[in-house]
């Protein structure tokens, strides 16, 4: 069965190099045709498929695998009605959207569901007894990130996007601290990917928290590991702060320094004194995540469940 990746074109941003790593990991396979879409066609049939299925569309004979970063974003939906299986992967589907997910996985006919939150899988099985739904976490293309010697790197703490506040106001209080962090909402730490990655590998250590701490309302209480958690990895930075339940069980330990929240800025410090000490922990994550968690695994185990499916 030919399979079918539709990739959104004449339109970027930031966030969607989550889903270009992942395309591109795949097109360097040769295993699929990589077709372009229509932003505005995706979200005229979207916003139609709130109300119903749509009519029945010539089929193919293919197979169309769609990624995307929320439910209302979903490139190719044409394509995933024209395909005889359908297969569709949401990065961001926390509760508060599982409702419009339930609607449009059902009005698609999607077979398929992956998603990157284990507990969210489960809920939205529950939603859609006739799609299969797996847990698929996210990953990163680790030969696409830079790495310097610690010892080299001139930022002491990278925090990217959502911040803890009471953890940040402690760390903002010392003026010594050469910490980046994201200045207001909404803003970008760096205004394109290669410099984020440059960012990452001039890092020493990078803070990251799960929404269920940053934002718990948000969150629905659904706690999930991110790709900043895999980015940090693969720029060999230490990660310090809270490790997502998810992280712990696919790593089979903590890769993470779990910070201390009464002390902060002292365990920052003392940390950064004994930074050499942590190398071998840092280069054991590395090669853990090398081995298992690259976007060509999550490619093997989702073409696993495709052919079980054809």
């Amino acid at each position: 069965m030919r399979l079918i990746i539709p990739k959104i074109s004449n339109f970027y941003h930031v966030s969607l190099y989550v889903c270009d790593e992942f395309i591109s990991t795949i097109d360097a396979l040769q295993v699929g045709e990589i077709c372009s879409t229509h932003r505005v066609l995706d979200k005229l049939l979207l916003k139609y498929l709130q109300y119903g299925s749509m009519p029945s569309w010539n089929k193919n004979g293919s197979a169309c695998f769609s990624i995307a970063m929320g439910i209302d974003s979903i490139p190719g939906v044409n394509t995933l009605l024209q395909s005889n299986l359908r297969i569709l992967y949401l990065f961001d589907a926390w509760p508060d959207k599982h409702t419009r997910i339930e609607k449009i996985v059902k009005h698609l006919k999607i077979d398929l569901l992956l998603v990157s939150s284990s507990q969210s899988a489960s809920m939205l099985q529950v939603r859609l007894p006739r799609t299969k739904v797996l847990f698929c976490p996210e990953a990163c293309k680790v030969e696409e990130y830079k790495c310097k010697p610690l010892i080299d790197r001139k930022i002491d703490l990278l925090q990217l996007g959502r911040r803890y506040e009471p953890v940040h106001k402690a760390l903002i209080a010392d003026s010594g601290l050469n910490y980046l962090y994201q200045k207001e909402s909404g803003s970008l730490t760096f205004a394109s990917q290669d410099l984020l990655k440059q960012g990452f590998a001039d890092s020493k250590l990078s803070l990251c928290f799960p929404k269920t701490m940053t934002h718990p309302v948000e969150s629905g209480g659904v706690e999930t590991v991110t790709n900043r958690y895999f980015q940090s990895m693969a720029s060999k930075c230490l990660v310090i702060g809270k490790a997502p339940q998810e992280l712990i069980q696919i790593f089979g330990y903590n890769p993470v320094v779990e910070l201390d929240l009464k002390d902060p800025l002292g365990h920052v410090k003392k940390i950064l004194d004994n930074i050499t000490d942590y190398e071998s922990f840092i280069e054991h994550n590395y090669t853990i995540l090398k081995r298992d968690h690259t976007w060509l695994n999550r490619w093997l185990f989702i073409r696993n469940e495709i052919k079980k499916l054809s």
